[in-house]
């Protein structure tokens, strides 16, 4: 979990393929993040962030504060 002023976000990691690197998906409350970039927002809400590990493509998750 990551707390951003008063907003939560709930982070799960899925590794169905026990690789030690690489993610062929990101999403924000059920919508896929295309451009690896999460927009941290302070608005008292609870959000879910799910990243999915795999060898298919790179991507660097990127958290940035606004």
């Amino acid at each position: 979990n990551y707390k951003y002023l008063s907003t939560d976000y709930v982070i799960t990691v899925i590794n169905e393929n026990q690789v030690s690197s690489g993610v062929i998906e990101v999403t924000l409350d059920n919508k896929e993040i295309k451009d690896n970039k999460i927009k941290l927002v302070d608005d008292g809400k609870t959000h879910e962030v799910i990243v999915r590990m795999g060898e298919e493509k790179w991507l660097n998750l990127i958290f940035l504060h606004m």
